[in-house]
């Protein structure tokens, strides 16, 4: 019994934190923070490699019937 235990604390434990960790570190440090919406800039600038797939799903999104505010916004895409 006794080994269990030590095996347990010495080795699973640490082995378990470290992965915890190892998933903490890949979710965006932006991600993190909530996004807040300003009335006041009505465009929203898209940058870097873009697919064309991933452009549709989000227009689509932006672009929802269901989103009143969305209709008065631009997309800008660089």
């Amino acid at each position: 019994m006794s080994v269990l235990i030590i095996y347990t604390v010495v080795v699973f434990i640490p082995m378990q934190t470290n992965e915890l960790l190892k998933l903490m570190r890949l979710k965006s440090f932006f991600a993190r923070y909530i996004y807040k919406t300003n009335p006041e800039i009505p465009h929203i600038v898209i940058t870097g490699h873009i697919l064309v797939k991933a452009l549709k799903t989000f227009c689509t999104e932006l672009f929802n019937q269901d989103r009143a505010q969305s209709q008065e916004r631009h997309a800008v895409t660089i």
